[in-house]
Protein backbone atom coordinates (compact mmCIF):
# COMPACT_ATOMS: atom_id res chain seq x y z
CA UNK A 1 0.00 0.00 0.00
CA UNK A 2 1.29 3.46 -0.90
CA UNK A 3 2.33 5.58 2.04
CA UNK A 4 1.34 9.23 1.91
CA UNK A 5 3.12 11.90 3.91
CA UNK A 6 0.98 14.75 5.18
CA UNK A 7 2.60 17.84 6.64
CA UNK A 8 0.69 20.50 8.55
CA UNK A 9 2.31 23.44 10.28
CA UNK A 10 0.46 25.71 12.67
CA UNK A 11 2.11 29.08 13.25
CA UNK A 12 0.32 30.88 16.07
CA UNK A 13 1.49 33.80 18.16
CA UNK A 14 1.33 33.19 21.93
CA UNK A 15 0.64 29.49 21.56
CA UNK A 16 3.02 26.85 22.79
CA UNK A 17 3.77 24.81 19.70
CA UNK A 18 4.94 21.25 19.91
CA UNK A 19 6.00 18.81 17.23
CA UNK A 20 5.00 15.19 17.30
CA UNK A 21 5.25 12.46 14.76
CA UNK A 22 2.16 10.26 14.77
CA UNK A 23 1.89 7.02 12.90
CA UNK A 24 -1.60 5.82 12.06
CA UNK A 25 -0.99 2.08 11.71
CA UNK A 26 -4.43 1.16 10.40
CA UNK A 27 -4.41 3.72 7.60
CA UNK A 28 -0.73 3.17 6.77
CA UNK A 29 0.33 6.80 6.63
CA UNK A 30 2.50 9.09 8.70
CA UNK A 31 1.56 12.53 9.95
CA UNK A 32 3.88 15.25 11.13
CA UNK A 33 1.77 17.38 13.41
CA UNK A 34 2.69 20.69 14.96
CA UNK A 35 -0.05 21.68 17.34
CA UNK A 36 -0.73 24.26 20.01
CA UNK A 37 -2.01 24.27 23.55
CA UNK A 38 -4.47 27.12 23.46
CA UNK A 39 -4.63 29.71 26.18
CA UNK A 40 -6.76 32.71 25.35
CA UNK A 41 -6.79 32.49 21.56
CA UNK A 42 -9.70 30.81 19.81
CA UNK A 43 -8.40 30.76 16.27
CA UNK A 44 -5.33 29.27 14.65
CA UNK A 45 -3.51 30.21 11.51
CA UNK A 46 -2.38 27.31 9.37
CA UNK A 47 0.51 27.21 6.97
CA UNK A 48 0.80 24.11 4.82
CA UNK A 49 3.93 22.71 3.24
CA UNK A 50 2.53 21.02 0.14
CA UNK A 51 3.83 17.89 -1.50
CA UNK A 52 6.36 18.89 -4.18
CA UNK A 53 6.83 17.35 -7.60
CA UNK A 54 9.97 17.41 -9.71
CA UNK A 55 13.07 18.79 -8.01
CA UNK A 56 11.96 20.32 -4.73
CA UNK A 57 13.52 23.24 -2.92
CA UNK A 58 12.54 21.54 0.32
CA UNK A 59 11.55 17.99 1.14
CA UNK A 60 10.06 16.20 4.10
CA UNK A 61 11.59 12.84 4.89
CA UNK A 62 11.08 10.42 7.74
CA UNK A 63 14.06 8.56 9.21
CA UNK A 64 14.60 5.93 11.86
CA UNK A 65 16.23 7.39 14.97
CA UNK A 66 17.90 4.07 15.75
CA UNK A 67 15.49 3.35 18.56
CA UNK A 68 12.65 2.37 16.28
CA UNK A 69 11.12 5.83 16.48
CA UNK A 70 10.49 7.55 13.16
CA UNK A 71 11.60 11.18 13.09
CA UNK A 72 10.82 13.89 10.52
CA UNK A 73 13.61 15.54 8.54
CA UNK A 74 13.17 18.83 6.71
CA UNK A 75 15.98 19.04 4.17
CA UNK A 76 17.18 21.56 1.64
CA UNK A 77 20.19 22.44 -0.54
CA UNK A 78 20.27 26.22 -0.98
CA UNK A 79 23.33 28.44 -0.57
CA UNK A 80 23.95 32.18 -0.54
CA UNK A 81 25.28 32.31 -4.11
CA UNK A 82 22.19 30.66 -5.59
CA UNK A 83 20.08 32.92 -7.77
CA UNK A 84 16.67 33.99 -6.52
CA UNK A 85 13.56 34.84 -8.49
CA UNK A 86 14.13 38.60 -8.23
CA UNK A 87 16.06 39.62 -11.37
CA UNK A 88 18.44 36.74 -10.89
CA UNK A 89 20.06 38.25 -7.82
CA UNK A 90 21.90 36.04 -5.35
CA UNK A 91 19.85 34.95 -2.36
CA UNK A 92 22.39 35.96 0.27
CA UNK A 93 22.92 34.06 3.51
CA UNK A 94 19.78 35.08 5.39
CA UNK A 95 17.43 33.91 2.63
CA UNK A 96 18.69 30.34 2.41
CA UNK A 97 16.93 28.92 5.47
CA UNK A 98 15.33 25.51 5.21
CA UNK A 99 12.99 26.39 8.09
CA UNK A 100 12.28 30.01 9.06
CA UNK A 101 10.47 30.49 12.37
CA UNK A 102 8.65 33.81 12.78
CA UNK A 103 5.95 32.92 15.29
CA UNK A 104 6.37 33.75 18.96
CA UNK A 105 6.11 30.96 21.55
CA UNK A 106 7.22 28.36 19.02
CA UNK A 107 8.39 25.00 20.34
CA UNK A 108 9.83 22.09 18.37
CA UNK A 109 11.02 18.64 19.36
CA UNK A 110 12.10 15.39 17.70
CA UNK A 111 12.86 17.13 14.42
CA UNK A 112 15.87 17.40 12.11
CA UNK A 113 16.38 20.51 9.98
CA UNK A 114 19.23 20.49 7.48
CA UNK A 115 20.73 22.43 4.60
CA UNK A 116 23.34 20.40 2.73
CA UNK A 117 25.24 22.01 -0.15
CA UNK A 118 28.05 20.83 -2.42
CA UNK A 119 31.57 21.21 -1.08
CA UNK A 120 33.00 23.03 -4.11
CA UNK A 121 30.36 25.76 -4.40
CA UNK A 122 30.93 29.51 -4.12
CA UNK A 123 29.58 31.40 -1.10
CA UNK A 124 28.55 28.27 0.72
CA UNK A 125 26.70 29.97 3.55
CA UNK A 126 23.61 27.81 3.92
CA UNK A 127 21.19 28.31 6.80
CA UNK A 128 19.25 25.30 8.02
CA UNK A 129 17.22 27.04 10.74
CA UNK A 130 16.50 30.76 11.02
CA UNK A 131 14.71 32.03 14.11
CA UNK A 132 13.19 35.53 14.12
CA UNK A 133 10.59 34.91 16.82
CA UNK A 134 10.55 35.59 20.54
CA UNK A 135 10.32 33.03 23.32
CA UNK A 136 11.02 29.94 21.21
CA UNK A 137 12.05 26.50 22.49
CA UNK A 138 13.94 23.75 20.67
CA UNK A 139 14.12 20.43 22.51
CA UNK A 140 16.09 17.49 21.09
CA UNK A 141 16.22 19.10 17.66
CA UNK A 142 19.03 18.44 15.18
CA UNK A 143 20.22 21.38 13.09
CA UNK A 144 22.63 20.20 10.40
CA UNK A 145 24.70 22.18 7.93
CA UNK A 146 28.13 23.67 7.38
CA UNK A 147 28.49 27.47 7.35
CA UNK A 148 25.90 29.60 9.21
CA UNK A 149 23.85 26.51 10.06
CA UNK A 150 21.75 28.19 12.75
CA UNK A 151 20.85 31.83 12.13
CA UNK A 152 19.66 32.70 15.62
CA UNK A 153 18.60 36.04 14.32
CA UNK A 154 16.56 37.80 16.97
CA UNK A 155 14.43 37.18 20.03
CA UNK A 156 14.89 35.09 23.18
CA UNK A 157 15.34 31.33 22.75
CA UNK A 158 16.05 28.13 24.66
CA UNK A 159 17.88 25.22 23.00
CA UNK A 160 17.82 22.12 25.19
CA UNK A 161 19.56 18.80 24.51
CA UNK A 162 19.83 19.67 20.84
CA UNK A 163 22.50 18.91 18.24
CA UNK A 164 23.97 21.67 16.08
CA UNK A 165 26.50 20.86 13.37
CA UNK A 166 28.66 23.02 11.15
CA UNK A 167 32.11 24.39 10.40
CA UNK A 168 32.19 28.19 10.15
CA UNK A 169 30.10 30.49 12.38
CA UNK A 170 27.55 27.71 12.57
CA UNK A 171 25.65 29.45 15.36
CA UNK A 172 25.28 33.09 14.41
CA UNK A 173 22.93 36.04 14.81
CA UNK A 174 21.86 38.69 17.29
CA UNK A 175 19.43 36.77 19.50
CA UNK A 176 19.68 36.18 23.25
CA UNK A 177 19.78 32.42 23.67
CA UNK A 178 20.63 29.75 26.20
CA UNK A 179 22.08 26.50 24.82
CA UNK A 180 21.73 23.90 27.56
CA UNK A 181 23.16 20.36 27.35
CA UNK A 182 23.59 20.64 23.59
CA UNK A 183 26.10 18.92 21.32
CA UNK A 184 28.08 21.33 19.15
CA UNK A 185 29.63 19.25 16.40
CA UNK A 186 32.36 20.63 14.17
CA UNK A 187 32.88 19.34 10.63
CA UNK A 188 35.60 21.90 9.87
CA UNK A 189 38.12 20.53 7.37
CA UNK A 190 40.86 22.85 8.53
CA UNK A 191 39.67 25.75 10.68
CA UNK A 192 36.35 27.26 11.64
CA UNK A 193 34.33 28.80 14.45
CA UNK A 194 31.32 27.82 16.51
CA UNK A 195 29.66 31.12 17.39
CA UNK A 196 29.45 34.50 15.73
CA UNK A 197 27.26 36.68 17.91
CA UNK A 198 26.16 39.98 16.41
CA UNK A 199 25.82 42.89 18.82
CA UNK A 200 26.76 46.50 18.12
CA UNK A 201 25.88 48.46 21.24
CA UNK A 202 25.84 48.25 25.02
CA UNK A 203 22.09 48.95 25.01
CA UNK A 204 21.27 45.68 23.24
CA UNK A 205 20.38 42.88 25.64
CA UNK A 206 21.59 39.91 23.61
CA UNK A 207 24.16 37.13 23.73
CA UNK A 208 24.82 33.41 23.46
CA UNK A 209 25.29 31.33 26.62
CA UNK A 210 26.40 27.69 26.35
CA UNK A 211 25.96 25.65 29.54
CA UNK A 212 26.84 21.96 30.05
CA UNK A 213 27.37 21.54 26.32
CA UNK A 214 29.66 19.03 24.60
CA UNK A 215 31.99 20.27 21.84
CA UNK A 216 33.43 17.63 19.54
CA UNK A 217 34.12 16.79 15.90
CA UNK A 218 36.91 17.67 13.48
CA UNK A 219 39.22 20.50 12.51
CA UNK A 220 40.52 23.40 14.58
CA UNK A 221 37.70 25.67 15.59
CA UNK A 222 37.36 28.90 17.52
CA UNK A 223 34.85 29.21 20.32
CA UNK A 224 33.64 32.46 18.84
CA UNK A 225 34.22 35.45 16.59
CA UNK A 226 33.18 39.02 17.36
CA UNK A 227 30.47 39.98 14.88
CA UNK A 228 30.05 43.49 16.28
CA UNK A 229 31.67 45.73 18.89
CA UNK A 230 29.75 44.17 21.81
CA UNK A 231 29.58 40.53 20.76
CA UNK A 232 28.74 38.35 23.79
CA UNK A 233 29.42 34.62 24.07
CA UNK A 234 30.12 32.47 27.13
CA UNK A 235 30.79 28.79 27.79
CA UNK A 236 30.15 27.34 31.26
CA UNK A 237 30.68 23.77 32.48
CA UNK A 238 31.22 22.67 28.86
CA UNK A 239 33.23 19.63 27.80
CA UNK A 240 35.67 20.58 25.04
CA UNK A 241 37.44 17.97 22.95
CA UNK A 242 40.90 18.63 21.57
CA UNK A 243 39.62 20.52 18.53
CA UNK A 244 39.60 24.04 19.98
CA UNK A 245 42.09 26.46 18.45
CA UNK A 246 44.30 27.41 21.42
CA UNK A 247 43.67 31.15 20.91
CA UNK A 248 39.97 30.43 21.44
CA UNK A 249 38.53 33.67 20.12
CA UNK A 250 38.79 36.17 17.25
CA UNK A 251 38.05 39.90 16.95
CA UNK A 252 37.27 39.32 13.23
CA UNK A 253 40.31 41.49 12.38
CA UNK A 254 38.73 44.53 14.00
CA UNK A 255 40.92 45.25 17.06
CA UNK A 256 38.46 47.78 18.53
CA UNK A 257 36.11 44.88 19.29
CA UNK A 258 38.53 43.62 21.90
CA UNK A 259 37.50 46.50 24.17
CA UNK A 260 33.82 45.61 24.66
CA UNK A 261 33.24 42.07 23.42
CA UNK A 262 32.39 39.65 26.23
CA UNK A 263 34.05 36.32 25.52
CA UNK A 264 34.19 34.16 28.62
CA UNK A 265 34.71 30.63 29.89
CA UNK A 266 33.74 29.21 33.27
CA UNK A 267 34.78 25.85 34.71
CA UNK A 268 34.95 24.09 31.36
CA UNK A 269 36.85 20.81 31.06
CA UNK A 270 38.40 18.48 28.52
CA UNK A 271 41.57 18.82 26.46
CA UNK A 272 40.21 21.81 24.54
CA UNK A 273 39.47 23.84 27.66
CA UNK A 274 43.10 24.70 28.42
CA UNK A 275 43.24 28.50 28.43
CA UNK A 276 47.02 28.78 28.27
CA UNK A 277 47.04 30.08 24.69
CA UNK A 278 43.81 32.09 24.77
CA UNK A 279 43.77 35.68 23.51
CA UNK A 280 44.45 37.94 26.47
CA UNK A 281 41.26 39.94 26.05
CA UNK A 282 39.01 36.90 26.61
CA UNK A 283 38.08 36.10 30.21
CA UNK A 284 38.14 33.24 32.63
CA UNK A 285 34.96 34.18 34.42
CA UNK A 286 34.66 34.32 38.18
CA UNK A 287 31.64 32.74 39.87
CA UNK A 288 30.06 36.16 40.23
CA UNK A 289 30.65 37.05 36.59
CA UNK A 290 29.35 33.70 35.34
CA UNK A 291 26.19 33.63 37.45
CA UNK A 292 23.93 35.64 35.08
CA UNK A 293 24.67 33.23 32.22
CA UNK A 294 24.12 29.88 33.97
CA UNK A 295 20.40 29.15 33.86
CA UNK A 296 17.08 30.12 32.32
CA UNK A 297 17.10 33.41 34.20
CA UNK A 298 19.50 34.52 31.47
CA UNK A 299 16.58 34.46 29.02
CA UNK A 300 13.98 35.63 31.58
CA UNK A 301 12.61 32.11 31.62
CA UNK A 302 10.59 32.72 34.78
CA UNK A 303 8.31 34.95 32.70
CA UNK A 304 7.51 32.52 29.88
CA UNK A 305 9.26 29.15 30.15
CA UNK A 306 7.70 26.26 32.05
CA UNK A 307 9.79 23.10 32.21
CA UNK A 308 8.45 19.86 33.66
Amino acid sequence: MKRVFHTTIIMVDKFLLLIKLVMEIQQQFKVLLIWSNKTTHKESRFIYIPEFTGKPMMMMNVTDSGSGILLPVITNSTKASDKGSWEGQELGMSNTATLWVQSNFFCATALTVENLVEKDGDRRQAVALRVDSDKAVFYQVKVVGEQDTLLDNKGTHYFYQSYIQGSVDFICGQAKSLFHECVLYSIAEDSGAIAAHHRNSAEEDTGFSFVNCRIKGNGRILLGRAWGEYSTTTYSFCEMDDIINPIGWSDWNVPSRQQNAVFGEYQCYGKGSNRTGRVEWSKELSSEEAMPFLDTNYINGDQWLRLQ
